[in-house]
């Protein structure tokens, strides 16, 4: 088996930890045990680090971490940001964008999927978007781990700027979206390929296509 194939790995495994805590992060959130889910969303984003870590210095990177993983982080995110809205409704227009953007990102990757293609892996301004988010929501769990008050205008601008930060994400991705699906861009080595090289590749795919077909 190809170390790409496996599915039971350190990686893997505490990507599935980080799936297993949100239920518990959302439900001492929503009792007001605020220190515990503090405590347990910083747990959470310590995998997150060491997940990816791991997978890169032992070359445990596989094809189950390349979808556990983000599919953690995102379901962390959504789930804490709805639980926030409880409390602090301004958090209503981040959970819309948000959801909008990841239901997008949903619909590029299924359609990526049907022409026989794969989306890229994360870049840097999702993974900013990600810290910015996280930083975003431990600062609005400690305001109310400490019962501060009078802080609503200062949680609007916090809502703002992840809303920006979102839809920034969106807007770079889209790009590349476009550039996969017409073959001037190659997911293997993560970077844009020339006119040339992209009419090549996409006749050679016509080439194989054709190939299949005739064999059937």
């Amino acid at each position: 088996m190809k170390k790409e194939d496996k599915i039971i790995t350190i990686p893997n495994i505490l990507s599935i930890v980080r799936l297993l805590m949100i239920p518990f992060i959302v439900w001492q959130y929503v009792v007001g045990h605020f220190w515990t889910a503090i405590i347990l969303l910083f747990a959470s984003g310590l995998t997150d680090v060491c997940d990816g870590i791991i997978a890169r210095k032992f070359n445990m990177i596989s094809t189950a971490g390349k979808i556990l993983d983000p599919l953690a982080d995102k379901l962390t995110q959504a789930a804490v940001i709805i639980c926030l809205s409880v409390n602090h409704p301004e958090f209503m227009l981040l959970v819309v964008i948000f959801c909008a953007k990841e239901f997008a990102m949903l619909l590029g990757a299924t359609q990526l999927f049907k022409l026989g293609k794969r989306p890229s892996e994360s870049k840097w301004w999702g993974k900013m978007t990600t810290v910015v988010l996280y930083l975003i929501v431990g600062i609005i769990f400690l305001i109310d781990a400490f019962g501060l008050t009078g802080f609503d205008p200062y949680i609007t601008i916090l809502v703002l700027i992840g809303c920006i930060c979102v839809v920034f994400a969106l807007f770079q991705y889209y790009p590349i979206f476009r550039a996969i699906i017409s073959g001037k861009y190659d997911v293997d080595s993560e970077s844009y390929v020339d006119e040339r090289a992209a009419l090549n590749k996409k006749k050679s795919d016509s080439t194989d296509e054709s190939a299949e077909d005739s064999q059937e």
